[in-house]
């Protein structure tokens, strides 16, 4: 049965973070089936090592994509995305993790009750593993226009284009991802981390 959402994981030498980055996606609570696509990008540590566990473990849930060479994050991104199966696509890199388990559902009803809403984004807080400290990464940025309950998708292009304290985008439609794999494929390395998310998701 093909999932209602796709969560890409996309990871390279992340062996001390990717264990917390799937359970905390595990542990989502959702009245819908969801699946996680790995993109395991020929780690030089124990991460596929981790990975394939994972995917053992839960082989309904997860499936790993592992690269023989690195493609870097943007080809391997788009890598994942191709693979989705989903009719939404949410994303966690192997060295963030979520902290709410009714966020894929709270996001998908959200997209599903407002067709004409394209993704769905939150903010997120920043933690030093040095000191534990955690800290919300865009406190003073607060008043940004993407703090609205419903922005306008064009105030989202100069913060994720820039990374000036730009949104995190966790789900969106995948309606378009086909054709924006082909557009986009040209040199795919002028792009920053955050655009392969932006351009899927922006008309």
């Amino acid at each position: 049965m093909r999932p209602e959402v796709s969560v890409i994981t996309v990871t390279y030498n992340q062996a001390l973070t990717i264990a917390r980055t799937l359970d905390s996606i595990l542990a989502q609570e959702c009245d819908f089936d969801y699946e996680i696509v790995i993109g395991e990008d020929c780690s030089t540590d124990d991460t596929l090592d981790i990975c394939r566990r994972y995917a053992a473990a839960h082989p309904d849930k997860i499936r790993l994509l592992h690269n023989t060479v690195n493609k870097g994050v943007i080809d391997n991104y788009f890598d994942c995305i191709m693979e989705c199966r989903g009719k939404y696509i949410a994303d966690c890199p192997g060295d963030d993790y979520w902290i709410d388990r009714h966020k894929l559902q709270k996001q998908r009803d959200i997209l599903a009750a407002n067709p004409d809403v394209t993704l769905v984004h939150t903010a997120w807080n920043r933690l030093d593993y040095t000191t534990g400290n955690v800290t919300p990464a865009d406190a003073d940025n607060a008043n940004a226009r993407y703090h609205s309950p419903i922005a306008d998708g064009r105030s989202l292009l100069i913060p994720l284009l820039c990374h000036t304290h730009p949104p995190v985008i966790h789900l969106a439609r995948q309606c378009i991802a086909p054709t924006l794999y082909v557009t986009l494929s040209w040199p795919s390395r002028i792009f920053s981390a955050t655009s392969p998310i932006l351009a899927r998701t922006c008309r």
